[in-house]
């Protein structure tokens, strides 16, 4: 399964998602094909709330110092 995020244009989000994979968060990558900028996510039924609160939480600080 994969989440999809909208991204503001202004935000590269492949620099985002380098600075996570940089930091050791995988299966996330940026994805424009549908002429939007998103990042998409790699969800998977098994992964418990705390670790995708984290995944929130992380996201949130990197793509607001990304502006």
């Amino acid at each position: 399964v994969v989440t999809t995020l909208d991204v503001d244009e202004s935000i590269d989000a492949t620099a985002v998602t380098s600075v996570l994979r940089g930091h050791g968060v995988v299966d996330i990558e940026p994805y424009r094909k549908l002429g939007r900028n998103q990042i998409r996510v790699g969800t998977f039924p098994a992964v418990g709330e705390d670790d995708v609160a984290a995944l929130i939480a992380v996201l949130d600080h990197v793509l607001d110092r990304a502006v």
